[in-house]
């Protein structure tokens, strides 16, 4: 998965470029390709910190924004709704459907957003994107389950039932947002491919 690291830089020392840092060691140790903008600045040399709104804090966000566009998830700081270019990287990003991780890598919630909110704006986003419409997706993976247990082809809508099985019995073991943001996510791909059956 490419990261995209999101924090407050303005008025912080250093320009928070130790947590920036530490985020990005973070998630490369979990095996992740990360885009951070404080790497940018120093590949540039142009660690300075400018006035909010200046045509050179614009120039940086857009270069920012550009190279956040090529990324399948935004990983925000600490603080990050404290930062006029950070909360906008944020708003984009999701807006986009990127997904929203920790500096494991793994989903979390942005303050104040559900969910519901959420698992929705995963499913119709990057990981629709990535395996393409649930009924298709499911199918090959419903031929594929078939063929293991020599029974017939498990229908795509059993297929994201059994999923949302397997996210529960993992929540019963080990309570986890993960769970229960993919459970929803299993249960709304199950709801698509009943929308697209009757269309």
């Amino acid at each position: 998965m490419r990261v995209y690291v999101a924090g407050k830089m303005s008025g912080v020392k250093d320009l928070n470029a130790p947590a920036f840092r530490e985020a990005a060691r973070s998630l490369r140790a979990n095996g992740h390709d990360v885009i951070s903008p404080i790497e940018l600045d120093e590949a540039e040399g142009t660690l300075v910190e400018v006035p909010v709104g200046s045509p050179e804090w614009q120039r940086f966000l857009k270069r920012d924004l550009t190279a956040m566009l090529t990324c399948d998830s935004i990983c925000p700081l600490d603080g990050w709704e404290n930062s006029r270019g950070a909360s906008l990287e944020v708003h984009v990003g999701t807006s986009l459907g990127l997904e929203v991780v920790g500096l494991d890598g793994n989903a979390v919630r942005l303050a104040g957003e559900s969910i519901l909110r959420e698992a929705g704006r995963l499913v119709s986003g990057p990981r629709n994107h990535d395996y393409g419409p649930p009924d298709l997706d499911f199918a090959r993976t419903g031929r594929i389950w078939g063929a293991v247990l020599g029974i017939p082809d498990v229908p795509p809508e059993k297929v994201g039932l059994c999923m949302v099985g397997l996210k529960i019995s993992r929540e019963c073991h080990r309570p986890k947002f993960d769970n229960r943001l993919d459970g929803i996510g299993y249960f709304l791909t199950v709801d698509m491919i009943e929308q697209r059956k009757n269309t």
